[in-house]
């Protein structure tokens, strides 16, 4: 294989995946192939692993999207104290989650 050819396996577009727990598993799954190829060759393993990380990163800023636009949904005055301080209760999750406070598995 040379250094330019792409194996069967690299890295996917995270968008054709169907869920998180899929997504994570085919991340993990070509980390563990680019691995594998780096004896036989470096510069592809190289090139393919921060590919990969480049698709992580997309697929992330997607999520982090999806949900805050799931959290910016429907702010009405009209929203009863109850709705709003479940609402609150949603964004100090993500607030929470995203500096780092609480850890998500």
């Amino acid at each position: 294989m040379t250094s330019r050819a792409r194996r069967a396996d690299s890295p996917v577009d995270p968008s054709t995946l169907s869920s998180r727990s899929e997504v994570s598993h085919d991340f993990d799954h070509h980390w563990q192939i680019i691995k594998s190829g780096f004896v036989d060759d470096p510069l592809t393993a190289v090139l393919e692993a921060g590919q990969l990380v480049a698709a992580m990163v997309d697929d992330w800023i997607e999520r982090v999207q999806a949900e805050c636009a799931s959290l910016e949904a429907n702010h009405t005055a009209a929203a009863s104290t109850e709705q709003l301080r479940i609402k609150l209760q949603r964004y100090d999750d993500f607030v929470q989650r995203m500096s780092g406070n609480k850890v998500v598995h």
